[in-house]
C-alpha cells in the first residue's frame, strides 16, 4: 500500500523560516524535510516502521499524540475513518494549513495535553506517539493517560529518539 507522506510544499513557506519563535520550532516540519540527511533518514525509518505495523488493516479512530506539524496524518487519515492529530503546540497552525491544502475531510486537529486527553474512555484504536514521549515529565502517567482513552485490545505504538 502506498501510504500518502506530505511533501514540503504542502506546509506554508514561514514554516521553514529560521526566524520562527521558539514554540514553533518544536514538532517544526523543518526537522522532515531540511535536517541533516542522516537524522532525516532515521525519522523517516522509524515512520515507515509505524506504517509497516499498522497498514494491513483499516482502523476505526486513530489518535496521533503529539502531532506537531501533523508528518504523520495523511498516511493515518488514509488507514481510518477518523485521524485526530492532538498537540499542545501552536504549530497546529500549519499543520492545519497543510491538511487543507490535501483536502483531508477525516482529520481532526486539536490542542490537548497528553497527560489529560480530551477524549472519552477507549475512543481510539490506535495510537502512535513519535517523538514526543521523551519530552513529557511523566512518562508512566501518560501511559496510563494512553490506555485511559484506546478501546480494549487497542494498539499503542511509540517511538523515541535514538539519541
Amino acid at each position: 500500500m502506498d501510504i500518502p507522506m506530505p511533501t514540503e510544499g504542502d506546509y506554508p513557506a514561514e514554516i521553514f523560516g529560521g526566524d520562527l519563535p521558539t514554540e514553533l520550532r518544536v514538532g517544526c516540519a523543518f526537522a522532515y524535510f531540511r535536517s541533516n540527511p542522516t537524522a532525516r533518514q532515521l525519522f523517516r525509518r522509524r515512520v515507515d516502521l509505524v506504517f509497516d505495523l499498522v497498514a494491513d488493516r483499516h482502523w476505526k479512530r486513530v489518535l496521533d499524540a503529539g502531532t506537531g506539524a501533523g508528518f504523520m496524518l495523511p498516511g493515518l487519515a488514509s488507514l481510518s475513518e477518523q485521524a485526530v492529530g492532538a498537540d499542545l503546540s501552536p504549530v497546529l497552525a500549519f499543520t492545519q494549513q497543510m491538511l487543507d491544502k490535501r483536502k483531508l475531510s477525516n482529520v481532526w486537529l486539536g490542542y490537548a495535553d497528553l497527560m489529560k486527553l480530551p477524549f472519552v474512555d477507549g475512543a481510539f484504536d490506535l495510537a502512535v506517539c513519535l517523538s514526543v514521549i521523551e519530552h513529557i515529565p511523566d512518562p508512566p502517567a501518560a501511559f496510563e493517560e494512553f490506555d485511559r482513552v484506546l478501546a480494549p485490545g487497542g494498539t499503542l505504538i511509540v517511538g523515541y529518539p535514538l539519541e
